[in-house]
């Protein structure tokens, strides 16, 4: 964890039962980023604690982060974070998000979740994230269920369209692709 202990699979996965044995949830969907996410589940998790869970990567495989500093190859070498605009990665002086967290939120912001499946987000996801093989584990027969359910439904006013949204990021959209593990580095690197 970026802060804290460190979380092993096998004390999540006994969290997981305890809680599914406790009726302290009915159903619950995970989304993991990580480098090597899916070695958090695979094999561990089973598929009668109602839980369904979507990774970044699968258990061998590294994560990669995105929206990083210096990606913006139009920016002056010797400019600092601190004259960067707020909200770039330069700004903050850190990588802002992962392909597979930045796809799976960004489809959340662009499609209904009242009319949109898991499987489908799933599907979705999998395809945008062209860096990692995004992984689903536990119980999948949930993935057949509508997000709303668990994220609950749109507001109003949220009425955003796939159309209106701005490029989606890919790693062939000419920014840096850096290993998830060196995304600290990205910094000093600009630097």
């Amino acid at each position: 964890m970026p802060v804290g202990d460190v979380v092993y699979a096998i004390d999540l996965i006994e969290v997981l039962k305890k809680k599914h044995g406790m009726k302290g949830y009915k159903r619950m969907v995970m989304y993991i980023e990580a480098c090597e996410s899916g070695s958090i589940v695979n094999g561990l998790l089973p598929d009668d604690v109602s839980v369904y869970t979507t990774t970044a990567s699968k258990p061998d495989e590294l994560s990669w982060a995105c929206y990083c500093p210096g990606e913006d190859d139009s920016d002056d070498d010797d400019q600092s974070h601190q004259s960067a605009p707020p909200g770039s990665p330069d700004y903050y002086a850190t990588c802002l998000g992962d392909f597979y967290s930045v796809a799976w939120l960004e489809d959340s912001d662009v499609h209904d979740p009242r009319k949109e499946t898991l499987r489908q987000q799933y599907e979705r996801v999998k395809k945008r994230t062209n860096t990692s093989h995004v992984m689903q584990y536990g119980d999948i027969s949930l993935n057949n269920l509508f997000r709303s359910l668990f994220m609950g439904p749109n507001y109003p006013d949220h009425n955003l369209s796939a159309s209106t949204q701005t490029k989606p990021y890919s790693s062939s959209s000419g920014g840096l692709v850096i290993d998830q593990r060196d995304a600290k580095l990205a910094y000093l690197r600009n630097k």
